[in-house]
């Protein structure tokens, strides 16, 4: 039974690096991201202490989330309606969620609208305290990198303002179907 196992999440793994942004760009879908904040390259130390999104294999960060936003919307199809998330920017195409470092979403943030076999490429391994999904899938957040451990998931424009101890600060992979 765990070759079958094996079999599936290799076969899952594969699939990702085949259809993330990265791999299209000739990057490794998990190799460590560029970063940039307020427009100016930046160590990926100083970006992920900020308010970043995932674009092409780089991380663009910024000092206000505000401006993140309008970067995402500027790059994005349009604008989220429903009314639970009024006027929220979002890649409607393909959705997207906004984890946070802190509960209530609080602290540093980052605009994932992607696979991520291992978040610390980013800089966001065992960071998330809240998030919100930006959606209409059904996607999850693995405890391990290569989508190992605990799963947990999430759906469709829900918001979740504290993960809870068994899930906060231990999430390593994501998965946006």
């Amino acid at each position: 039974m765990r070759s079958i196992t094996l079999v599936i999440v290799f076969a899952c793994t594969a699939l990702v690096g085949a259809r993330s942004p990265g791999a299209a760009l000739g990057k490794s879908p998990d190799a460590a991201a560029d970063a940039t904040l307020d427009g100016r390259a930046v160590s990926m130390e100083e970006a992920v202490t900020h308010h970043c999104h995932d674009q092409y294999g780089s991380l663009r960060c910024f000092s206000d989330p505000d401006a993140r936003d309008r970067s995402v919307a500027a790059s994005s199809v349009g604008r989220v309606n429903n009314a639970a998330f009024e006027g929220q920017v979002a890649a409607v195409a393909a959705g997207y969620v906004v984890v946070y470092e802190h509960i209530t979403f609080g602290g540093a943030s980052v605009v994932l609208s992607r696979d991520y076999a291992d978040l610390s490429t980013i800089g966001w391994n065992d960071r998330v305290s809240s998030y919100k999904v930006y959606t209409t899938l059904t996607g999850y957040f693995c405890e391990h990198s290569n989508y190992w451990g605990l799963r947990h998931s999430f759906c469709c424009f829900s918001q979740n303002n504290n993960v809870g101890g068994t899930y906060n600060d231990r999430f390593s992979s994501f998965e946006l179907p």
